[in-house]
């Protein structure tokens, strides 16, 4: 090694123990607090930053709440104003039960005979054209004024129909049962969803078990005739698990000025002669949600001329079908007015059945009453040992 290169490695090694000799003289320690506060300082720095950010943004995006109505449906959305552009318009249409929409959602949620279902379309406009929220949002729909009390409150749901790449899914956004994540309450939905199209609304006619309500319907004629009468069809409502009396001792059936005398049957093209009919309603659920089926069956039993029982059976899903006819005779009907101003000339009765009549005349006993028919016969009088009158 040369004279210059021992010079400059002696100057070299100088330096170093002179760095050496400056760094021992700092105090390690107060270098990382230092560190730390520094770093402390950056980290309040961005919290302060982000929540001004938060503040800026709360104040920029306020909740807004769109309303609409169809026919009697109350829908709302509320959301922030920022997921909507600010001259957005809700619109919601309920499709007509003729209408092409509603047969294709009735299909799509494979609606049973037992159910009911109203749908419409809800949407967003903007200048004629749909637009999508940009973020999730809250929806209110109020069906309450199209649903009926009685019904069972714990079929109630509100299906969501998804287009997704040309095929339509339903999905279940709110219940009474906690299977979706939406709720009903008082046939009042609320959910959330970030798009719109479809919304179908079912429900069952009744409650589940010994609260679920049905109707039986029987037509009521003239006896020995076709003609209808009263209102033409007579329909009961009843709880299922219960039995209804189809005689005259039900209230239900009295139609003014008319008794229940007979009854037929026709089940499976047969016709039969009934009396004392009674008719028992069972409701049974299978599935869940959508998928939700019932069937109503009603076992109708009646006594035939010889006074043999039988049993008829029919339910919603399978046949033959039952029906019933109700017949009813008119009850006598009879006016009476004076001939003339006094009580010897006589009496004019008119009726719209055979029957007796009794009618004690308070005069002198004499038989010259008559009695004119709708077909303008006359009556046999007989006059009765007790002062009264009878009319045949």
């Amino acid at each position: 090694m040369s004279r210059r290169e021992k010079n400059i490695l002696f100057k070299i090694s100088k330096i170093i123990l002179s760095l050496v000799m400056i760094i021992s003289l700092f105090d390690i320690s107060s270098i990382n607090t230092y560190a730390t506060e520094v770093e402390e300082e950056q980290e309040t720095e961005e919290i302060v930053d982000s929540s001004e950010e938060t503040e800026e943004t709360e104040e920029t995006s306020e909740l807004v709440t769109y309303t609409a109505e169809a026919g009697d449906i109350k829908v709302s959305v509320e959301t922030y104003s920022d997921a909507l552009p600010e001259n957005a318009e809700l619109v919601a249409t309920l499709y007509d039960e003729d209408s092409d929409e509603y047969s294709e959602a009735s299909d799509i949620i494979e609606l049973d005979d037992d159910s009911s279902m109203v749908a419409l379309d809800i949407l967003f406009m903007v200048d004629g054209e749909e637009v999508e929220p940009t973020q999730e949002v809250s929806v209110t729909i109020d069906a309450s004024a199209v649903i009926d009390e009685d019904v069972d409150a714990s079929t109630i749901e509100v299906q969501h129909l998804e287009e997704n790449d040309n095929n339509i899914t339903p999905t279940l956004v709110a219940d009474s049962q906690e299977e979706s994540e939406g709720t009903i309450t008082d046939a009042i939905a609320e959910f959330t969803v970030d798009s719109f199209s479809t919304f179908t609304i079912t429900w069952s006619a009744g409650g589940g078990g010994n609260t679920k309500r049905q109707q039986i319907t029987a037509t009521t004629y003239l006896t020995g005739t076709s003609t209808t009468i009263g209102s033409g069809n007579t329909t009961i409502s009843a709880n299922s698990g219960t039995t209804v009396d189809l005689t005259s001792s039900n209230s239900d059936l009295a139609i003014d000025g008319y008794t229940l005398t007979s009854a037929k049957i026709t089940y499976n093209g047969t016709t039969y002669d009934a009396t004392d009919i009674t008719v028992e309603i069972s409701v049974s659920t299978t599935g869940q949600g959508w998928q939700q089926t019932t069937t109503t069956t009603y076992t109708v039993t009646y006594t035939d001329s010889s006074g043999t029982t039988h049993n008829l059976v029919s339910n919603s899903q399978t046949s033959p079908t039952i029906t019933i006819a109700l017949y009813y005779t008119p009850d006598p009907s009879i006016t009476i007015s004076e001939d003339s101003g006094n009580d010897t000339d006589g009496y004019t009765l008119s009726a719209k059945t055979d029957s007796y009549y009794d009618y004690d005349t308070d005069d002198d006993g004499t038989s010259d009453i008559i009695w004119s028919l709708d077909n303008d016969s006359k009556a046999t009088i007989t006059d009765n040992s007790d002062g009264t009158i009878t009319v045949k």
